[in-house]
Parts: C-alpha cells; sequence; structure tokens
C-alpha cells in the first residue's frame, strides 16, 4: 500500500473540512508502514475527522481495491454486511462476472444464521490475504466504554481480529477517544492525533 504517494484535490464533502496535505501524508506514512496494522484518527472535532478519513481514502486510490466502510454505532453483522456490500461493488466496479469470488462470498458474509466468527473467517482465509482491503470504521467512539472498550465483546472481538491480522490491507478508525483494543504487538494500531501540528 505504498505505490504511489500524491496528495488528491482538498475534500469538500465533509462540512468544508480540509485536511492539511502534510497532515494526509502524515497518515499515508503510518498507513504505508509494514509494522503497522492501521491507524486510529482521534480529535474532539467530529468533522475535522471524518474530513481528514476521506481525505486518506481518496489519497489511497488504486491502492485499495476493497473499501469496507460503517459508521458507529454498530454491530458485528452490521459489519460483516458492510464487508458484503463492499465485495459486490467492487466486484461490479471491476466488470467481475457473477462467478467471481467477491460476488459468491456475499452470500455466507450476510447469512446471519452462522456466527460471526465464522463468517469472518472467510475473509479472513478468503480475502484479506489476497486483496488490499481498507476497513475505515467512523465514529468509532459510539460503540465505545468510557475506558475505551466496545460496549458488544462480538464487535469488539470481530475489530481486534481484523486489526490483528488484516492481510494485505489496512484498519483506519474515527474516534473522538482512544480505542483499547487487545491487537498484535508486532502490528499495533498507531494513533494519530487529528488536528496535530504535522512537519
Amino acid at each position: 500500500m505504498n505505490r504511489r504517494g500524491d496528495v488528491v484535490a482538498p475534500v469538500t464533502d465533509t462540512g468544508g473540512v480540509q485536511p492539511s496535505d502534510n497532515e494526509v501524508r502524515a497518515v499515508l506514512r503510518l498507513l504505508a508502514e509494514p509494522a503497522n496494522a492501521g491507524v486510529l484518527l482521534h480529535g474532539v472535532d467530529r468533522a475535522a475527522r471524518r474530513g481528514l478519513a476521506a481525505a486518506v481514502r481518496r489519497s489511497l486510490g488504486d491502492r485499495v481495491e476493497i473499501v469496507v466502510t460503517v459508521d458507529g454505532p454498530t454491530d458485528a453483522d452490521e459489519v460483516l454486511e458492510a464487508a458484503a456490500d463492499a465485495l459486490e461493488d467492487a466486484a461490479r466496479a471491476a466488470g467481475h462476472p457473477d462467478a467471481h469470488p467477491w460476488h459468491a462470498l456475499a452470500v455466507p458474509l450476510r447469512n446471519r444464521g452462522h456466527r460471526w466468527t465464522e463468517r469472518f473467517q472467510l475473509l479472513a482465509v478468503h480475502v484479506l490475504p489476497h486483496w488490499p482491503v481498507l476497513f475505515l470504521f467512523q465514529d468509532a467512539e459510539t460503540d465505545l466504554t468510557t475506558g475505551g472498550v466496545f460496549h458488544d465483546p462480538d464487535l469488539g472481538a470481530l475489530v481486534a481480529a481484523w486489526v490483528h491480522e488484516p492481510g494485505r490491507g489496512r484498519t483506519l478508525f474515527t474516534s473522538a477517544s482512544l480505542i483499547a483494543l487487545p491487537t498484535n504487538p508486532h502490528r499495533p494500531l498507531r494513533a494519530h492525533h487529528v488536528g496535530a501540528a504535522v512537519g
């Protein structure tokens, strides 16, 4: 995820909040580090957090093939359904036939008759190691306790599993507070304070 370093034009669809090029580049550098699983954009200004996330997402361009976006509050089932939607959207955008694995995997990912662990395993085995996926979780603070732990243990476990082993992709979170998340010590989730001065 480190082929291209260009920063796209300022984002104009997030309430007029336009992050600086330096801040976007700083987050892109963190995401590109092989030792990191992803980045948490935290700060009190919701519009600034979302504006920075949007700018980073656009700047990644074709370095990611699939973007899974969820907004809090959410749960494990909704995250997996968002992944199914993202797979189908990416397949259509790429002109893949109905028999393509992305279309095929969307069906079991939506099947709430199976535990989230079984459905996430499909992503972990058949998608994440093979294609660059960006998991974008916005307004995560709506799902957190005051201590930064997820209210819903299933959601917390799913997010931790995704961050622990993101495969070829990365994770990007926006939150008003820090997230207390057990992650891979060798590939941690890095924190970036939104609005911090960047040289």
